[in-house]
């Protein structure tokens, strides 16, 4: 059985229950459509005024000289021509339908469940291509030393116990010692501490690294002036911007899967109402698992206190930041490490010396593999 299709029936049932008869009609109508199977679509309003008009049970409608159990030379047909078909795909759905299924845009507004399918579509499109990186590490074997920043913190199992240790690796334990009234002073927990009579778990002499890393991707309020499509352009530009952002997040979360990663989303935001509210939406449906897991936030910031947010997430911890504008004014911020533009059909990143193409998304695809790569080396 085709994989996407279990998934898609768990997803249909886990709509809610006046909803699943919609989910399983947008499923059907996916599957005919994208095996183009032979069917006719017909009004649910024409069927029930003909069940009413002939008072006929529904598979009998076009077959009344047929006897019961006897197909007629059209259903046997239309049964020879689906199977074939059957036989002849490798998957009833792809993946667009199916996450459309899952995060349950498939029942939204036409143009919302438009836009992000179109996302989901060029997000593939750019994660399939290849990125010139050295390859994963299967575990990273760096021994530790004296970690005097945020950026490392050890990990592995402990071995032993020993008296001597962080508050972190206390044994739950030795909690007991405290007593219940601190007015009483010192209690025995004090006086284990000071005799360094407390017991602490601790770790062998091979102690791992594991390597904390931020990315912040900056949207601008004049995005909006980017809901334009191009000549020859598949989709808007703001939709390829943001299927560009959702790929980068999916692949370095792949890629640095040994890495432990968070990712900030920042929507500038002057006044009220946010404008890139449709678009902040969607980004919170895609990544919908990964702010779950804590990994990645959205939010909305005064253009004024940018600054402000950057430096108070980076302190010393390594961090990536992408602006992403209409205007290239916009782009003179020292704290910025790279600035994408889409004031023109081509993009153009501000620390990049990328020669434009004729192809429009072949210069969408270099942009990202550029930024990938620059990541990915870091």
């Amino acid at each position: 059985m085709d994989p996407l299709l279990e998934r898609a029936s768990e997803a249909i049932f886990g709509q809610p229950e006046d909803k699943i008869p919609a989910a399983a009609a947008f499923l059907l109508h996916r599957i005919q459509e994208r095996l183009n199977l032979p069917a006719v679509n017909i009004s649910a309003g024409i069927i029930r005024g003909l069940l009413d008009q002939y008072e006929v049970a529904l598979p009998e409608i076009g077959e009344p000289e047929q006897l019961p159990g006897e197909p007629s030379d059209v259903s046997k047909l239309l049964f020879d021509k689906t199977l074939e078909i059957f036989r002849s795909c490798d998957s009833f759905l792809n993946s667009a339908d199916l996450q459309a299924l899952e995060q349950k845009t498939a029942l939204m507004p036409l143009a919302k469940y438009l836009a992000h399918r179109q996302i989901v579509e060029n997000s593939l499109f750019f994660q399939q291509m290849e990125i010139k990186s050295p390859p994963l590490a299967t575990r990273t074997r760096r021994v530790s030393s004296n970690i005097r920043n945020e950026d490392q913190y050890p990990i592995g199992g402990y071995s032993s116990i020993s008296n001597k240790g962080t508050f972190e690796s206390l044994l739950h334990s030795q909690l007991a010692y405290m007593s219940p009234d601190r007015s009483e002073k010192p209690d025995t927990f004090d006086l284990k501490f000071l005799r360094e009579e407390l017991f602490y778990y601790s770790r062998d002499e091979n102690i791992f690294l594991r390597q904390r890393r931020k990315f912040i991707f900056v949207f601008a309020e004049d995005l909006k002036n980017a809901r334009l499509k191009d000549d020859g352009a598949p989709v808007q530009r703001l939709i390829l911007a943001l299927a560009l952002v959702d790929a980068i997040l999916q692949k370095l979360t792949e890629r640095l899967a040994q890495d432990a990663l968070h990712f900030h989303l920042l929507f500038l935001r002057s006044e009220e109402p946010l404008e890139l509210q449709p678009e902040r939406e969607l980004l919170q449906i895609l990544q919908r698992d990964g702010i779950q897991r804590g990994a990645v936030q959205l939010e909305e910031v005064a253009p004024n206190l940018l600054n402000e947010k950057i430096l108070n997430l980076r302190k010393e911890i390594n961090c990536d930041i992408l602006l992403l504008s209409y205007r290239v004014e916009l782009a003179n911020n020292e704290l910025i490490d790279e600035n994408l533009t889409l004031g023109t059909p081509r993009p153009i990143l501000s620390h990049s010396e990328l020669e434009p193409v004729e192809d429009y998304l072949e210069n969408w695809s270099n942009t990202y593999q550029f930024l990938m790569s620059k990541w990915l080396a870091q």
